[in-house]
């Protein structure tokens, strides 16, 4: 990962545009930014932004620990709930 510092930031500008590795930009020695490249997929750019969101992390953490289960898992409940519910006609 590259450091750049805030006052550099105007001469170094090109190297932002796109950048290779994350650069972390810096004020007297502290991390104030971090530049990424994103994706160019609009699905992928959501994920993305979401993934870097402090908040919808949080969110996920709360969930994995408040016993959280996946769409995938939810739908395969629902559908062995609906099986062994479902009415037996003649001939079953």
């Amino acid at each position: 990962m590259k450091n750049i510092p805030m006052t550099d930031l105007r001469n170094r500008l090109s190297e932002i545009g796109d950048p290779k590795e994350p650069i972390l930009l810096t004020r007297h020695g502290h991390p104030v930014a971090l530049v990424l490249s994103v994706p160019d997929d609009p699905e992928d750019l959501d994920s993305f932004l979401l993934a870097h969101d402090p908040h919808f992390r949080e969110i996920v953490r709360r969930s994995r620990q408040s016993g959280f289960v996946s769409l995938d898992e939810a739908r395969k409940r629902v559908e062995e709930k609906e099986r062994t519910e479902r009415p037996r006609g003649r001939g079953h």
